[in-house]
């Protein structure tokens, strides 16, 4: 064999170094962190870095983890809402998705989630999105994600991990490998400044002539015009598709009409699909105007509660949330009488409703509720068309099913009743047959529609599925070409 090297010489160091190459492989994190990600530090492997919270304290914890060797450690002793967070810049009608892992195992804990809220360029709300709520105990990691689109006034918006006490006992909670994927707002090109030209001096030189010189004044040099600079071009924001949905697919679930402050109102959508629905362009109409509803995606067989105001916004939902911008639904809806009306972003009708002395959609109306009370169907999945549908519900539950939470009455005693004195019947005397008179059928109304759900085409929010997949398929591509060319090698040293 050439150069004097065995065959087996150069398979036992093929297969070193392939081992070799195996070891550095696997040993790159199981979930590694995506390269377009927007947040700073999103695995905590650099301490807290990039981090903030209001209320609590975070630090930084070895165990537990889900991967790498850091994990973020947020604990609290009071009753109060608290927050870990990073405030991101986002370019408007752009789509986000925040993701990471979680460990609720304390029974102070209420509940664990993620939030997004976009904000204007005066900090103010304009949509509120949640993700599903970990309010069972588990000391293994869970997975959360929740997407929202940008509205056209956002500027930035707040990414946060939220812990919701129970009591004031002490409690913590675990995250990791928190991820947000989306395109980052373009970098303002700063506005070079102008310096100007010097104007050139004239200086007065004298002739040793007895006879006086006229003075010569020197043309002053023109200042040159700065060459402007060109403005970048923006980066484009992918368009959004609204996803195609059928007449009763989303419903108006409750209604908060009658509240105990004008500015207070709420309505509360549902998804009575299986599949992820990406609201763009939706609009609320009463019987005078429209608003458009913050894009938000609704998932499936999930709540969106659209409210007038950050003051209708009630403390405890948890579920996505919009503000509407100008403050009400139409021009506020009426307690005597009004109605609601849904459509999608090209203007179909998906869903409608009427209630106390409108009859424009049900006829009758959805009944009158006192002040404080909300309209709701009962149960939620319940959609015939008609005003039997709605119920008088003296405690509202945005965000929830009523069926879910409904009060069991307190069955009432039932009287006993007297005892009646036996009566010794008589007997009647048969009467004679008579033929049987044809009653007149009474008319059937006409059948209220009822909305039938077509199968939505699926509009997945992006998320994090299984982050193991694509450091397997590099280890295995790498280890078949480095075999490929271990083989070459020995098949060329043999020849």
């Amino acid at each position: 064999m050439a150069l004097g090297v065995s065959s087996s010489e150069v398979t036992r160091k093929a297969a070193i170094l392939i081992g070799l190459l195996l070891a550095l492989i696997l040993s790159a994190p199981a979930y590694p962190v995506s390269a377009d990600d927007l947040l700073v530090n999103g695995d905590f492997e650099s301490d807290t870095t990039g981090w903030h919270n209001l209320g609590g304290t975070l630090s930084i914890s070895s165990s537990p983890i889900h991967s790498g060797s850091a994990a973020a450690q947020f604990s609290g002793s009071d009753a109060t809402l608290k927050f870990i967070y990073q405030d991101i810049a986002v370019q408007p009608g752009a789509a986000y998705t925040f993701s990471g892992w979680a460990i609720k195992n304390s029974s102070a804990i209420s509940e664990v989630y993620l939030q997004i809220r976009f904000l204007s360029a005066g900090w103010q709300t304009l949509v509120e999105m949640r993700s599903e709520r970990l309010t069972s105990n588990s000391p293994d990691y869970r997975f959360l994600t929740v997407g929202g689109v940008a509205p056209s006034n956002a500027v930035q918006a707040r990414f946060s991990a939220v812990l919701v006490p129970a009591s004031t006992s002490p409690a913590t909670a675990w995250f990791d490998d928190f991820s947000l994927t989306g395109p980052a707002a373009p970098t303002p090109t700063p506005t070079p400044t102008l310096t100007p030209t010097p104007t050139a001096t004239a200086s007065l030189t004298p002739t040793p002539s007895p006879s006086p010189t006229a003075t010569v004044t020197a043309t002053p040099s023109p200042t040159p015009s700065p060459t402007p600079s060109p403005s970048p071009t923006p980066t484009p924001v992918p368009t959004l598709s609204p996803t195609f949905a059928q007449p009763g697919d989303v419903v108006i679930n409750e209604v908060m009409y009658n509240a105990e402050q004008s500015d207070a109102e709420w309505v509360e959508l549902l998804n009575r699909t299986s599949s992820t629905i990406l609201m763009v362009g939706w609009t609320l109409s009463d019987n005078v105007g429209s608003d458009i509803i913050p894009s938000l995606y609704l998932s499936p067989n999930s709540f969106a509660v659209i409210v007038a105001s950050l003051e209708a916004l009630p403390p405890d939902l948890t579920v996505t949330a919009a503000v509407l911008p100008d403050g009400r639904f139409g021009n506020g809806l009426a307690n005597d009488g009004d109605r609601l009306i849904l459509r999608d972003g090209v203007g179909n009708l998906i869903d409608a409703m009427s209630y106390g002395d409108d009859t424009y959609v049900n006829n009758p109306p959805c009944p009158h509720v006192a002040r404080g009370h909300s309209l709701e169907r009962n149960p939620a999945v319940l959609e015939t068309g008609s005003a039997a549908d709605f119920a008088d519900n003296d405690h509202p539950t945005p965000g929830k099913a009523w069926y879910r939470v409904r009060r069991t009455p307190t069955p009432s005693p039932t009287p006993t009743p007297a005892p009646t004195p036996a009566v010794t019947a008589t007997p009647t005397p048969t009467p004679a047959p008579t033929s049987t008179t044809a009653r007149t059928a009474t008319p059937t109304p006409a059948p209220t529609h009822s909305k039938t759900p077509t199968p939505v085409p699926s509009t997945t929010i992006p998320a994090t599925g299984d982050p193991w997949i694509p450091t397997m398929a590099a280890a295995l591509v790498l280890v078949g070409l480095t075999m490929l060319a271990g083989g070459v090698w020995v098949w060329r040293r043999e020849g």
